[in-house]
């Protein structure tokens, strides 16, 4: 069972890791997808204050996603890293859905 969580680690870790680095590597084009997902037709209204920060929210999120990977590689703060983790992929999981 410890190789298990192990090797899930090292999965989910390296996804992240690399999730991160593409959308770091069109940070302009992952903000037009947020503006996208801000707009009052895709999501609802609560959204739309966000429209206007959505290169901001993109570097962090690409940002947030290599630590998180890296953190989750390296075992730092374990019970934390995974905490957040779980928020990105329901968050994101609801987002795409």
């Amino acid at each position: 069972m410890k190789y298990l969580i192990y090797i899930a680690r090292i999965v989910v870790g390296s996804v992240f890791v690399v999730s991160g680095l593409i959308k770091a590597n069109d940070a302009l084009g992952f903000s037009y997808k947020l503006e996208e997902y801000f707009e009052p037709a895709a999501l609802g209204s609560f959204w739309t204050m966000f429209e206007n920060f959505a290169l901001l929210i993109a570097i962090l999120v690409c940002v947030a996603e290599v630590v998180l990977g890296l953190s989750l590689l390296f075992g730092t703060k374990y019970k934390l890293t995974v905490i957040f983790i779980s928020a990105f992929l329901v968050f994101f999981g609801f987002l795409t859905y």
